[in-house]
């Protein structure tokens, strides 16, 4: 019984010999493996699966990664991403350094963008994003492929990168056709408003067709182009003449008025001035009739010598009896 049990042992003992230094993988941490070849206490750093035979990607930051299915340990080596960092870092990467998703960890190269900088900025477009979107686009934005602005063309522009000019529109144009929104300027009509209304016409003229909003004195007509001197010869539909008569009767009546209100002005300044020169007459007779009577009063009562020196009747008295006798001795 005894010799049975020891032959037993060493037969074991062969057989874990056997496979544990001679049939196991030299990549089997300690060189132990089972009798399936499969290493019992993992691999050694640098490779994996069951018998450690698979070398880790050499991209792996320090050449680790997991024994079961080689996944990279502590992520890649700068320029590669992806599980077992099979995958290069974008070129478009500053530093071409990325995470072990692709993103860019420092951003991107001058005009590209996205977390892996596989797209331009939105100013620049075309294989390289080398050439910029239409400054004509609002906020310059246009698609990376083709450089269509992406909302809308600025003010005064149109079509697909609004490289078109729509001048005679004031309140802009159609993207696509450069139409006009809206009214053409005074004196222009047509989609584009590139046709001019004729020169009869006044406060311009219809966007579509052209018809003049009416016309100048002596012109008729639709479009204005038509002489006239008379009314009943003019061809003007009920609608002008109506307008043009309501016109005429305002400024008659405007006229009118004005030549009223110069009446009363002229009237009431005349007024006023015969007044003043009444006034004045009045006082320079009245200041007349003020010194007459002053010296009216001064002739009732006269002094003896006044009395003598009017009175010329004594005078003639000594002439009339001549000589006195005590005159003749």
């Amino acid at each position: 019984m005894k010799t049975a049990f020891c032959t037993l042992l060493a037969g074991l003992y062969s057989f874990q010999f056997y496979y544990g230094n001679q049939g196991c993988s030299l990549n089997c941490k300690n060189n132990t493996c089972d009798e399936s070849q499969n290493c019992t206490e993992g691999c050694n750093e640098g490779y994996w699966g069951t018998a450690c035979t698979l070398e880790c990607s050499s991209t792996c930051f320090r050449e680790a990664c997991n024994q079961t299915v080689g996944k990279c340990i502590y992520g890649c080596i700068q320029g590669r991403y992806g599980d077992t960092c099979e995958r290069r870092c974008s070129s478009r990467c500053l530093e071409n350094f990325c995470y072990q998703n692709g993103t860019c960890v420092k951003g991107c190269v001058q005009n590209w963008a996205g977390n892996q900088c596989d797209q331009c900025i939105s100013t620049h477009y075309g294989a390289n994003c080398s050439q910029s979107c239409s400054v004509n686009c609002v906020q310059s934005a246009c698609t990376n492929e083709t450089g269509v602005c992406t909302y809308r063309c600025k003010t005064g522009f149109y079509g697909d990168m609004c490289n078109s000019e729509c001048r005679r529109c004031p309140q802009g144009c159609d993207r696509e056709m450069g139409n006009c929104s809206e009214h053409c300027p005074v004196g222009r009509f047509g989609e584009l408003c590139e046709r001019t209304c004729n020169k009869g016409c006044v406060n311009g003229c219809a966007k579509s067709s052209g018809t003049c909003n009416s016309c100048v004195v002596e012109r008729c007509g639709d479009f204005c182009n038509e002489s006239c001197y008379m009314f009943d010869k003019c061809q003007y539909n009920s609608s002008k003449l109506k307008e043009l008569e309501d016109r005429n009767s305002r400024d008659i009546s405007i006229i009118k008025i004005g030549i009223a209100f110069l009446c009363i002005s002229l009237f009431i300044h005349g007024c006023s001035i015969l007044w003043i020169l009444r006034q004045k007459v009045c006082k320079a007779r009245e200041k007349k009739q003020r010194t007459k009577s002053d010296k009216s009063a001064s002739n009732e009562c006269p002094g003896i010598y006044d009395t003598v020196g009017e009175n010329g009747g004594y005078q003639g008295l000594g002439y009339v009896s001549g000589p006195s006798h005590y005159d003749r001795l």
